[in-house]
């Protein structure tokens, strides 16, 4: 696919970023934008073919993705839980 020149205006501190997270990975800025468009546009294709319920929860998910701490298990949590309302130890 051809190429065309985009310019952008943003904070130095964003470039600066950029360019640190580029040489990091070894690709470049343009490719990383290009990139980060087209995962935005499989989002909104995704959630177009959900419907407005399905984009509902697709953004409840976004949400909750970004406050899960790592290391999270629900499973761990749902037995204990479980175990707990039940009297049951485990």
């Amino acid at each position: 696919m051809a190429s065309t020149k985009l310019t952008l205006s943003v904070d130095e501190q964003t470039v600066a970023w950029a360019r640190d997270l580029s040489q990091q990975k070894h690709v470049s800025i343009s490719r990383m934008f290009a990139g980060y468009i087209q995962s935005l546009r499989q989002t909104d294709r995704r959630a177009i073919a959900a419907g407005p319920l399905g984009r509902e929860a697709m953004a409840i998910g976004r949400r909750l993705r970004r406050k899960v701490p790592a290391g999270f298990d629900a499973k761990e949590v749902l037995a204990q839980a479980l175990a707990e309302k039940h009297g049951v130890d485990l």
